[in-house]
């Protein structure tokens, strides 16, 4: 979508998510209509436009005069949004007259649509259609409807929309369910977050979670976007709304369903198996800036960490408690998120011992100890301390169980330090939840959970980062190869974009691969077959082989071999043997919905047994190889283990940035491209591709 047109786009949903007046289309008298719960929250959460009720078999409900239809309202002012309170077969005809009438935009409740099969999708097209040609946007099918807790416009057929009231913040929530938006909303309001906006999206028809991002950007109010995605439509248009939030300054953290719906089609190559769908959406979410959880709760603890500490540079932590054992599990828990714990300086261990009771522990974590209770100035003055120590960027103090008086109490000495980059995690039960519910009101980050909060904590230092210049392109490969290139033709396009690769002479017979073996030394044979890729496995690979004649006979044992697998060998591969190294494996597959993938793990046959690889989405960014290099669980023989030689990691990283280029110049007839592998010799002594397998969509 070019940019002008995303931004009238954008523009028009002004006019939907702020409306000044709403109609509701099957409004009904009747107890109960699910049409009384949109007219219902208009009215409870303060709507201060018009709300227009629209039924021809009534003149009046409730308060409110009720017209035929949709025109008839707009006669005595501009409606901004419809709330279709109608069943699937109306829905388009009501669309037509909205559209008719000037409507800016329609919410969406009925379902049966694409969600039920065929004929339902085929009805959504119509409505998609609809909504193109007139202009008029539309918020699902298939969806309960939106809160804007800002402009107190509540029009959500959700059970949430029954609270009697709601605490606005800075936290937007964009939800594809809605069963899921108004949970996200409950939990966010009980555990005391203000929220800005709340949309379901629905089946997305027109409005999508991409465009809502979109939106945010320039919509003030909303501080922390959260998101809930079961399936990804419109992928350019999602990463450029998470790239805008970026830019603005705006944290986005992500809970996704399930995966892209895209398998893993290069099931010949380890590649498939390493980058599965869901590991694309990781690399994928990563690639633009947003954080990825794996929960309801966890997805409200981080957005309360971003909106109410902002994100930070720093992993430091400094942990004070009231209790020996919570700030134990609190410390622990902090480790497994990764953050840092220092030691406290001279002057801070000064300061708490100037305040504590000689048996107090006053490293980090610290516990004030009971006495405490007994004397208010040790608590104050312990936690100043604390979020004063410049080695803490964050102080962490820790609560567990009080009664509700002294509960209110330490409230109050928490509110009185007027602490900056303070977090409280208060492990208690409900005698303590009105004291927490105050500091949430005081604008204070509090958790309830130390794995969660630390979680959160340790989230805030992912956000932001502008995004690196691409590494440098490479020539699409020409002529283009074809469906099922050998290895000796992959190893050669491999060469050409610039990764190293063992001298390779492709054989058709015995001869040449004794005139071949003569020439390169030292050689490994190997069948050259396009549909044998695991050719180990099949007995088709000869290594170490220095004699021209055994070099001759090992080519006829590989083809041999290939042809008992029940491949079609076209002879065989000779390639000068490599020096040892530590093995990689590289490999780049495109996936269906998201694109191009880049995966870097260990290499050889451990490959399938590793699980941990480092991915990132193509084309990569400068500095992005050496990264994920270091993500490697193997990372630390790199640098020379238990007086092994340093490894040459620049040359390794350079060598995958020309892989990743390559793949990105293949463009969409990649399938899977993949060198198992490369090895990474020691410093100075650069990298080789040894074994490489192209896959190309036919």
């Amino acid at each position: 979508m070019e940019r002008t047109s995303l931004e009238n786009r954008v523009g028009t949903l002004d006019r939907v998510l702020r409306p000044r007046a709403v109609a509701v289309l099957g409004a009904s008298g009747r107890p109960g209509a699910l049409s009384g719960r949109f007219i219902s929250g208009l009215q409870r959460h303060g709507f201060g436009g018009r709300i227009v009720p629209v039924n021809p078999r009534y003149e009046q409900i409730g308060d409110l005069r009720c017209y035929p239809t949709v025109a008839a309202g707009a006669e005595d002012g501009e409606i901004d949004l419809a709330i279709m309170s109608l069943p699937q077969r109306m829905t388009y005809d009501a669309l037509a007259e909205c559209a008719a009438a000037g409507v800016g935009g329609v919410s969406i409740f009925a379902s049966g649509f694409a969600e039920v099969g065929a004929e339902g999708a085929a009805e959504e097209r119509r409505i998609a259609a609809l909504a193109r040609e007139t202009g008029v946007r539309v918020i699902g099918p298939n969806s309960p409807g939106f809160i804007n807790f800002v402009d107190s416009t509540c029009v959500i057929a959700s059970g949430v929309g029954f609270r009697p009231s709601f605490r606005s913040g800075g936290i937007g929530i964009v939800a594809q369910s809605g069963g899921v938006a108004g949970l996200l909303v409950e939990r966010a309001q009980d555990a005391g977050a203000g929220l800005s906006i709340a949309v379901c999206t629905g089946n997305e028809a027109d409005l999508t979670v991409g465009e809502m991002l979109w939106w945010l950007v320039d919509h003030e109010p909303t501080k922390v976007v959260t998101i809930f995605l079961e399936g990804i439509r419109s992928p350019e248009l999602l990463a450029g709304g998470l790239d805008a939030l970026r830019r603005a300054g705006k944290p986005v953290v992500v809970l996704k369903g399930g995966a892209t719906g895209a398998a893993a089609r290069a099931s010949a190559a380890h590649t498939g198996a390493l980058a599965s769908a869901d590991d694309v959406v990781d690399a994928f979410l990563r690639r633009h800036g947003a954080i990825r959880v794996h929960g309801f709760d966890d997805l409200i603890d981080h957005a309360v960490a971003l909106e109410r500490l902002g994100p930070t540079a720093t992993r430091s932590v400094g942990i004070l408690s009231t209790s020996g054992g919570a700030g134990v599990v609190a410390t622990e828990a902090a480790e497994r998120a990764g953050l840092d714990l220092p030691a406290p300086s001279a002057a801070t261990e000064s300061r708490l011992a100037a305040v504590m009771p000689d048996f107090a522990a006053t490293g980090n974590p610290a516990d004030m100890s009971g006495m405490f209770s007994e004397d208010p100035e040790i608590f104050r003055a312990s936690l100043r301390t604390f979020t004063e120590a410049p080695e803490f960027g964050t102080a962490v103090l820790v609560l567990t169980v009080h009664p509700p008086e002294p509960s209110e109490k330490l409230a109050d000495l928490i509110l009185s330090t007027e602490a900056s980059d303070l977090a409280v995690l208060w492990t208690a039960g409900r005698m303590a939840a009105p004291a927490r519910e105050r500091l949430m009101a005081a604008g204070l980050a509090v958790f309830e959970d130390a794995e969660r909060g630390m979680r959160a904590l340790a989230a805030r230092s992912l956000v932001g980062g502008e995004e690196g210049e691409p590494v440098a392109e490479v020539p699409a490969p020409e002529p283009a190869p074809g469906a099922t290139p050998t290895e000796a033709e992959s190893l050669a396009l491999l060469a050409a974009a610039g990764v190293p690769v063992a001298a390779t002479v492709e054989c058709a017979d015995a001869a040449a691969a004794r005139a071949a073996t003569a020439s390169l030394g030292r050689v490994v044979i190997k069948a050259s077959a396009p549909d044998l890729p695991h050719k180990s496995d099949a007995g088709a690979v000869v290594v170490g082989i220095e004699d021209p004649d055994e070099g001759a006979r090992a080519h006829e044992q590989v083809v041999a071999a290939a042809e008992r697998a029940g491949a079609h060998p076209q002879g065989s591969i000779v390639q000068a043997m490599a020096a040892k190294g530590i093995e990689l494996i590289v490999g780049a597959r495109r996936d269906a919905v998201l694109g191009p993938v880049l995966v870097v793990g260990a290499g050889g046959i451990e490959a399938e047994l590793s699980p941990q690889v480092a991915r990132r989405m193509l084309p990569l960014r400068r500095g992005e190889a050496a990264a994920m290099l270091r993500e490697l669980p193997i990372a630390p023989l790199f640098d020379g283990y238990r007086g092994r030689a340093a490894l040459d990691v620049d040359a390794a990283a350079a060598a995958i940035e020309r892989l990743a280029a390559l793949a990105v110049a293949i463009g969409d007839r990649l399938d899977a491209l993949e060198v198992n592998p490369l090895l990474m010799h020691p410093r100075g002594e650069g990298a080789t591709a040894v074994d490489a397998l192209l896959l190309l969509e036919r």
